[in-house]
């Protein structure tokens, strides 16, 4: 277990990060002075307390904590460049050697061929943007393996644990200024938002994104699907891994994560993402109702079934103007949903785009990967559309990998899901849910959108490969 002392590492530099990262932004420090300062001072910090004060497994959460936020994603992400240019340094230095996960010896070389032979061949940028690519790609997959590397032990998963909780409470308080502007912030580690009308209720007069939040994440369906993912987590954590969360002391980090994940789903005003957790969340508690009724462990269901009945209350939706999500989700039973053009669900007109771009090219080799204006040319082509791409992971990935490319590249994604089906143990059904929630959900928006919220699934990608080798280490063998 990590001690008082280490306790809060990965918060205390998250934070730090997050102040001294502002130096690299030109909109608000235009001198190059300031982007060395800032890049190097972060660099240098990691460089020289690691191992000393920051361990694997604190690097890798501070990374996964500073990529809920957007500082410059349209340029690739900054922490996605320091990122890239650390984990170099530690491969040079002989610090860390980077190994395939077992499992992906074949699948994962192959993918990054195809992906750099797009980059280099196929790719309309010209060279310093295709480098560009490389760096933030190669951070990715750096990212990964270090992650694949990090031990998923009892004392990682607590860690984890709390600073999702950290991240989570923290984008709720975004999430509230944000609705009730309390007050207005030029800073990327507490934004406020624009006035943007949203599609759906652009001729009500309630389609402003001040009652549609995003917290620092700035998609309100991503912001929407990673909490997703982690509300169905933790709430399988807590209807069946009680012992887990006993042996680790995170009864109360669940249901707080539990709480704070919804709350920041119902203040993005994603119907998908609450249709989707409501979904699992019958489905977790029919897959537990024997047990919930002939045993003690009735209580957390009980708790979860009033929490949703508190959190959908009149008095709840008022205090937190809902109303638009209300409206929204009024909207689906109004409509006729078609999930294959998208019609009824807002999604009609860019897979329409989709298949006509599809029938223009043979995609044997995608485009490798690009983000900015790069990645909307990609996704448009010729077309003039005010889409910004497809809003569907499978009908976008062909265009940046090409379809073997995007086999594998969705196989890498995949295979946790049929390992986790296959094995027994702690915590097996919360992350096969969590990736469940993640392919469902991608139908209708893409991850490979915003470079910083890619990340974010890259990073736990690789810890749920880490989880699966080492499952057993979370609890004693009689426990299992």
């Amino acid at each position: 277990m990590p001690t008082l002392r280490r306790r809060h590492i990965a918060q205390k530099f998250t934070l730090i990060f997050l102040i001294a990262g502002c130096l690299c932004l030109n909109s608000l420090f235009p001198s190059p002075i300031f982007f060395a300062l800032g890049f190097i001072g972060i660099l240098f910090t990691l460089i020289s307390n690691y191992k000393k004060v920051i361990r694997p497994d604190d690097y890798l959460l501070i990374i996964l904590s500073v990529s809920f936020f957007d500082y410059s994603s349209s340029r690739g992400g900054l922490w996605n460049y320091i990122n890239f240019f650390f984990l170099v340094y530690l491969i040079i230095s002989g610090r860390w050697k980077p190994k395939m996960p077992g499992r992906l010896h074949f699948i994962l070389p192959l993918f990054l061929i195809i992906t750099l032979a797009g980059l280099i061949f196929i790719n309309p940028a010209e060279g310093l943007e295709k480098i560009s690519f490389f760096i933030v790609f190669a951070s990715f997959v750096l990212s990964f393996l270090f992650a694949c590397q990090v031990r998923f032990t009892l004392g990682f998963f607590q860690k984890f644990s709390k600073v999702l909780l950290f991240i989570v409470c923290y984008q709720f308080l975004i999430c509230l200024n944000q609705r009730f502007e309390f007050f207005d912030s030029i800073f990327p580690f507490f934004p406020t938002q624009p006035d943007v009308a949203d599609y759906d209720l652009r001729d009500s007069g309630l389609g402003v994104n001040k009652v549609r939040n995003w917290g620092s994440v700035s998609n309100f369906e991503l912001f929407a699907e990673i909490n997703s993912m982690v509300f169905v987590f933790y709430v399988c954590c807590f209807s069946i891994y009680d012992s887990v969360l006993e042996a680790s002391k995170l009864r109360s980090t669940a249901m707080f994560l539990i709480v704070f994940s919804l709350l920041n789903i119902l203040l993005s005003g994603t119907r998908s993402s609450l249709i989707i957790i409501l979904m699992f969340v019958a489905i977790v508690f029919l897959f537990r109702a024997r047990t919930f009724i002939f045993s003690k462990k009735w209580l957390p269901a009980f708790i979860l079934v009033a929490l949703m009945l508190f959190v959908f209350s009149n008095s709840v939706i008022k205090t937190l103007g809902l109303e638009t999500l209300v409206l929204r989700l009024n909207l689906i039973t109004r409509s006729e949903v078609n999930l294959y053009t998208g019609a009824g669900m807002n999604r009609q007109g860019s897979y329409q785009l989709a298949f006509e771009r599809i029938s223009e090219e043979s995609l044997i080799i995608g485009n490798g990967y690009s983000f900015g204006q790069t990645y909307s040319q990609i996704m448009k082509g010729d077309h003039v559309s005010a889409f910004i791409d497809f809003h569907s992971l499978y009908l976008s990935l062909p265009f940046f990998y090409g379809w073997p490319g995007s086999f594998l590249f969705l196989l890498v994604l995949a295979i946790p899901l049929y390992v986790l089906y296959k094995k027994k143990g702690p915590l097996w059904i919360a992350f096969f849910f969590l990736w469940a929630v993640f392919f469902i959900n991608e139908y209708k928006i893409q991850f490979i959108r915003d470079p910083h919220y890619t990340m974010i699934i890259w990073i736990l990608l690789g810890i749920t490969y880490s989880f699966m080798d080492r499952y057993k280490r979370l609890v004693k063998p009689k426990e299992l």
